[in-house]
């Protein structure tokens, strides 16, 4: 089946017999006809019939398993990743016994660090994957330094060598989608109701602790600092226009110290430039890659590719990736250690590996279009350079006929004995007015629907 097949739990998360929480490890108990899971999230191993099994049985406790094996005396051995020792257990057994680790967090022969998977071999040694011990000596900077070295590199892995040349420019398209989501929720919020005078005045920590919608903007303004401050770049660009990307306040303070306007995506040529310039740089680096993969890996499908608005992209249309995303990869499935030769400390990289995983990431990813953006518009400038809520009005609401010339003559007396305070009010009520004609539902509106009568 194309679906596979449930053979164990299936209930949600939980702490239930019949459920499992985050399991990370199963192998099969041919003796007994059963299979044996790490129940990671509730720090147990669990026994579970392998034909129609409803409930597991809890066969140890407080354990952090990450890696699981069974010899064939019935042994299992269980890596710890709190405790970072791996034990042996028979079942029945209240303690289990060490076989390595135990003497603390290090990299020492006789430490762990994080300990992984386990494999055993024919002649009953043990094989663990100690995970942090690789990262110490720093795996990926060793892979690309390998690949650098290796004959041909650029034919036979071209993926690999062109995303690893400029690693860390690739690595800043992960933070894209909380940016966005953010941008996207300040102009939905104040879009035609914020003036320039009060956005550059205000600071961003009065809409976290006195608006009424200070709860989503927390949240959201948190998935985007935290994306802001990941960010490497050294400038960005917009058009001609290379502003210089840098942090000068701490992530601590900078909602305090930052104004509404510098989060505000509006198409002025000031500091608040640097907003949609990060957003198009970030955008564009991820065009590169779609299009290096599309002119140089041969697919056997040429559809064309989707193109997704630069404001309307998901979390699954970005690559994703990250330095600690490949060293995991590395040490997971892309090197084994070459037991024979350097003291165990030469490793052998799998290229093949690496350069399929990082193509068939690459396959599903889209094209980003950041010629259109969705700039906001500050309030009383509604006749500015961006028309487009005047047109989608036009469109939405049948338009009336011209004035009378009394009813012009009118207008022309009242404007000329207005002071500027109440020009400015009424026009500042005109664009709410014309925001929310813009969003209302057009089943709503009836052919006979004038401006007057909606308002």
């Amino acid at each position: 089946s194309p679906d596979g097949q449930i053979v164990a739990s299936g209930n949600r998360a939980g702490k239930r017999t019949d459920q499992l929480n985050n399991p990370t490890y199963v192998v099969v108990d041919k003796r007994k006809d059963c299979l044996i899971i790490c129940d990671h999230g509730n720090r147990r191993v669990v026994r579970w019939p392998r034909r129609n099994g409803i409930n597991g049985e809890i066969i140890i406790t407080d354990v952090d398993g990450t890696g699981l094996t069974i010899n064939n005396d019935g042994y299992f051995y269980i890596s710890d990743y709190e405790k970072h020792e791996v034990r042996r257990w028979r079942t029945g057994n209240t303690n289990g016994t060490v076989v390595a680790g135990s003497h603390g967090q290090d990299n020492r022969l006789d430490q762990l660090n994080s300990s992984g998977c386990i494999v055993i071999d024919k002649d009953y040694s043990v094989y663990i994957s100690d995970e942090y011990t690789f990262q110490a000596s720093n795996p990926l900077d060793e892979f690309i330094l390998e690949m650098q070295n290796l004959p041909y590199a650029e034919k036979i892995y071209p993926v690999s060598t062109y995303l690893l040349k400029r690693l860390d420019d690739y690595t800043n398209i992960q933070h894209l989608y909380p940016i966005v989501t953010f941008s996207n929720y300040l102009i939905e919020k104040l879009n035609h109701r914020i003036k320039r005078i009060d956005a550059v005045q205000t600071k961003m920590i009065y809409y976290l602790t006195q608006d009424n919608d200070r709860d989503i903007t927390k949240k959201l303004f948190e998935d985007f600092l935290d994306a802001w401050y990941a960010l490497t770049f050294k400038e960005v660009r917009y058009g001609c226009q290379t502003p210089k990307f840098e942090h000068v306040v701490s992530k601590e303070k900078f909602a305090e110290n930052t104004s509404i306007a510098m989060l505000l995506l509006t198409s002025s040529r000031d500091d608040s430039i640097l907003l949609p310039a990060c957003l198009k740089t970030i955008a564009e680096l991820q065009n590169e890659i779609v299009n290096y993969f599309q002119n140089t890996i041969e697919t056997t499908t040429k559809t064309k590719q989707q193109c997704v608005p630069l404001q309307s992209i998901r979390p699954e249309h970005i690559f994703s990736l990250d330095r600690n995303d490949l060293n995991r990869k590395l040490i997971n499935d892309s090197l084994v250690l070459n037991y024979q030769y350097g003291k165990s400390k030469d490793i052998i990289y799998d290229y093949e590996e690496m350069e399929i995983t990082l193509r068939n990431m690459i396959s599903k990813l889209v094209l980003i279009d950041t010629d259109k953006l969705n700039f906001l518009t500050y309030q009383f400038e509604l006749y500015g350079e961006n028309t487009s809520l005047i047109n989608e009005v036009r469109a939405r609401i049948k338009q009336q006929q011209q004035l009378t010339n009394d009813d012009r003559t009118k207008l022309n007396s009242l404007i000329n004995t207005m002071n500027h305070d109440d020009i400015l009010h009424y026009l500042g009520s005109l664009d709410n007015i014309f925001t929310y004609i813009r969003t209302i539902a057009v089943e709503k509106l009836t052919e006979d629907m004038t401006i007057q009568l909606f308002v």
